[in-house]
């Protein structure tokens, strides 16, 4: 009688390993159905995240090769042509970061030509849909101050101006914004709040241009008088 086979652990493992190759061949042989539908939508799914990225890319780049066509019109003096490209981009492209920059140009090329009733609806369309940042957010709302003068809707253009001045007030263009500010409430004959705008305006004092000019306006128009140095409400 022979002796007894000692198995090692190797033996032990290696034989639980065939065992779980077999189970699993002949789940897989029980199942072949769901195996491979399972392994078919992982593959489509796959593709299709290829797919859909590639296509986001090559739309991308569509979308800047007719925003660059866009600025390549505007600059050679033809202003229509490029509105109808840039047009094209927010309403072919419209969730690409080309349809962005194309939103503001095209509110800017409508003030340009002074369509101040599109240049205006086309900024707030910016602020609204396409925003880049904050500092293009106070462009944009500039631009619509400045549309609604050109449109003759002065007191509304100085609350815009007001508004913008007092959300950047340490910004570069918060003196000409409180400017524009007083000089369209003067326009709209609007007392109180051209005294407010001037009276932020003040503070910057003799050394800044935009309050003497400012401050002219204000004597002009009659909104102050001058009297002994200072200036006092009618």
């Amino acid at each position: 009688m022979s002796p007894k086979k000692k198995f090692s652990k190797h033996d032990m493992k290696e034989d639980q390993f065939i065992k779980t190759v077999f189970q699993l061949r002949e789940w897989t042989m029980q199942h072949l159905n769901m195996v491979i539908i399972t392994v078919g939508a992982v593959i489509l799914v796959i593709m299709a995240i290829w797919y859909l990225s590639a296509s986001a890319e090559k739309k991308e780049q569509q979308a800047y090769d007719l925003l660059g066509r866009a600025e390549m019109e505007a600059r050679s003096d033809q202003p229509q042509l490029a509105i109808i490209d840039l047009q094209k981009v927010l309403d072919d492209y419209g969730s690409s970061q080309a349809a962005k920059l194309a939103a503001l140009r095209l509110a800017n090329l409508y003030f340009d030509q002074n369509d101040c009733e599109k240049a205006e609806t086309a900024f707030r369309e910016y602020v609204d849909n396409y925003l880049i940042d904050d500092i293009s957010r106070l462009s944009a709302r500039e631009g619509i101050a400045a549309s609604l003068a050109g449109m003759g809707k002065f007191a509304e253009s100085g609350r815009e101006y007001l508004d913008v001045a007092q959300l950047d007030p340490g910004g570069v263009t918060y003196e000409d914004n409180l400017f524009y500010a007083v000089s369209n409430f003067i326009k709209a004959g609007d007392r109180e709040n051209a005294q407010q705008a001037f009276a932020l305006l003040q503070e910057k004092g003799i050394t800044s241009e935009r309050f003497r000019m400012a401050k002219i306006l204000m004597i002009e128009n009659g909104f102050l008088v001058y009297e002994e140095g200072d200036f006092k409400s009618n």
